[in-house]
């Protein structure tokens, strides 16, 4: 979504610039009042056209980042999706060789109070 300077024609129907056949009718005041508003008229020109630049360029720096963000968060879920299935293909491994070693510790500890080195 791209935005855009207002349109112009509002300022520039509401500036009366005298014609030039009216212009020896007219006094000075008017003539300089209206070019400091033609002026003010391309000022203001000028600075939507930068505004409108740039909101555009904020825009698309924010959807640059939210593409990046989408992107982030779906490698993440693809890790945790790797790492949940390691971890499911690692359990009974893990729950073997832990139930054996809960078992030798027991043994070890009666072990070594027999021995005097460890009481129980």
């Amino acid at each position: 979504m791209s935005c855009r300077a207002p349109n112009l024609l509002d300022y520039e129907q509401s500036i009366k610039l005298p014609l030039l056949k009216n212009l020896n009718n007219t006094n000075d005041n008017d003539v300089k009042l209206n070019l400091q508003l033609l002026n003010k008229y391309f000022e203001v020109q000028t600075l939507d056209e930068t505004l409108v630049n740039s909101r555009n360029e904020f825009q698309t720096r924010t959807e640059h980042l939210q593409k990046r963000k989408d992107a982030l968060h779906e490698k993440e879920i693809m890790f945790k999706q790797r790492i949940l299935s390691m971890e499911i293909s690692l359990f009974p491994l893990d729950y073997y060789s832990w139930r054996k070693f809960a078992g030798l510790v027991p043994n070890r500890a009666r072990e070594l109070s027999r021995i005097g080195e460890y009481p129980l």
